[in-house]
């Protein structure tokens, strides 16, 4: 079975402020798979109640769950965040995510702890889709475009149902290229 932890707008900060990661940790047994994303609200340094630096509470938050994921016998994975919708006037897509994927990857090199490169992997997408053909990915429309929607709606953060699929089968891509055992379960 799959478990959503996720919530809206936390960070690693707030997920432990909160005392969403224990309830995880809690519901945590040998043999699970941990996915761990975090990044796009630990960037804000704006909200001191999400904010994590990149090269300090962020990479430590993200040693954390590893550990303590391991600790209970379970399988963790990083994975860096995905790309937001991000094209400069010029039509060039760019990573809005600075140095948080880096510092992930970093800490998957020195916990050892597999990473799926989600920026990299969800950025190429975007690149070919270019920035209109990525529209359709997201909760992204034009005035008028759908009743009942806000007029000219734009999210360039967070996926209809059309993008989460994409996203999913790049997640599903990186679970094999790692070769993780949990490859075997995927269709």
């Amino acid at each position: 079975s799959v478990q959503n932890r996720a919530l809206s707008g936390r960070s690693t900060k707030s997920f432990i402020d909160e005392k969403r990661w224990d309830t995880v940790l809690a519901a945590l047994s040998p043999g699970d798979w941990l996915f761990i994303q975090f990044g796009h609200n630990d960037e804000k340094k704006d909200k001191p109640e999400v904010y994590a630096a990149p090269d300090g509470a962020y990479r430590e938050f993200l040693a954390l769950f590893a550990a303590k994921a391991r600790e209970k016998g379970a399988n963790p994975v990083l994975v860096t965040s995905v790309a937001r919708r991000s094209f400069s006037a010029d039509g060039t897509f760019y990573n809005s995510h600075g140095v948080y994927p880096e510092a992930m990857k970093a800490v998957a090199a020195k916990t050892k702890t597999p990473v799926i490169d989600l920026t990299e992997k969800s950025g190429a997408l975007l690149t070919g889709l270019g920035a209109e053909g990525a529209k359709k990915l997201y909760n992204y429309c034009e005035p008028g475009q759908y009743p009942g929607w806000p007029n000219g709606n734009k999210d360039d953060s967070h996926f209809n149902e059309a993008g989460a699929l994409e996203i999913a089968k790049l997640i599903a891509t990186g679970i094999r290229e790692l070769k993780l055992p949990l490859a075997d379960r995927l269709k």
